[in-house]
């Protein structure tokens, strides 16, 4: 703890920037929310959804690392970091809240599970495109400042780290306890989401600004990301190669899993 102090101590005498705090703290809320639905998804896909559940927790991962690829996109199509990042989270808590009904109005059975969980792995998804955004509108935010880069991304990581863990423990546990806790969670998750967008609005800097953020921008967000695939051979390479790999992991997961299960 002495060293958290006096890192954030040292971060708030030599950056001294209020966007880039409130995106910390932002980031914060949003990780508690991630770590959260991180536990969730596995003990609720491994323990309960058998092959299906197995298979839905690797295309997370693989939908998630798509969507890392996929935030420099989401950015051109919304216009701007700051306003990617409030839509982005919005969705997310909005995804949050529906898996929660769904789970409150259907309970705890087979259907609602898998309905909960793919309307989760999209949020997680969503999450991990954010991260891109942030990435991007810090660096807008400290100048491209090297120093106070490194600085934040330092004291961001280390509480990332405890949230990370204080989280793990406490959704894990009580996942374990009573499965039934699990639209709790899932709503608690929402809720730090909603509490994360309050920093984001308070934000006065709106980071980098492209001319249009109309149908026509959104258009030509899918048109950029086309010509990257077609003449990018290292980026092609890339997701194909990612793609390939997910499909396996999963294939021989679900056939080991299968045969155990006989």
């Amino acid at each position: 703890m002495k060293l958290l102090s006096g890192l954030f101590n040292r971060y708030c005498g030599v950056l001294g920037i209020r966007d880039a705090a409130m995106l910390i703290y932002s980031n914060m809320l949003n990780n508690a929310a991630y770590d959260v639905m991180r536990f969730v998804l596995a003990i609720l896909g491994f323990d309960t959804m058998n092959i299906f559940g197995v298979a839905l927790v690797y295309i997370s991962y693989a939908l998630s690392s798509m969507a890392q690829l996929l935030g420099g996109v989401i950015i051109d199509v919304l216009g701007r970091e700051r306003r990617a990042l409030v839509v982005s989270n919005f969705l997310m808590a909005l995804l949050y809240i529906v898996a929660s009904i769904v789970l409150f109005i259907m309970e705890i059975n087979a259907l609602s599970l898998m309905l909960a969980l793919v309307i989760i792995i999209i949020g997680v998804s969503m999450y991990w495109a954010m991260g891109t955004m942030r990435g991007a509108l810090i660096k807008v935010l400290l100048n491209n400042d090297a120093e106070k880069i490194r600085l934040y991304a330092s004291l961001n990581n280390m509480l990332r780290s405890l949230t990370s863990v204080i989280l793990a423990v406490i959704s894990g546990y009580l996942l374990f306890l009573n499965i039934y806790t699990a639209r709790y969670l899932i709503l608690s998750s929402a809720t730090l989401s909603i509490m994360a967008l309050i920093p984001l609005t308070l934000m006065r800097h709106h980071g980098r600004i492209v001319d249009k953020s109309s149908t026509q921008a959104i258009r030509q967000g899918f048109i950029k990301f086309g010509e990257l695939f077609k003449r990018n051979t290292g980026f092609r390479a890339v997701i194909l190669t990612m793609l390939i790999t997910f499909l396996l992991i999963i294939s021989l997961d679900v056939l080991v899993y299968s045969v155990l299960s006989i």
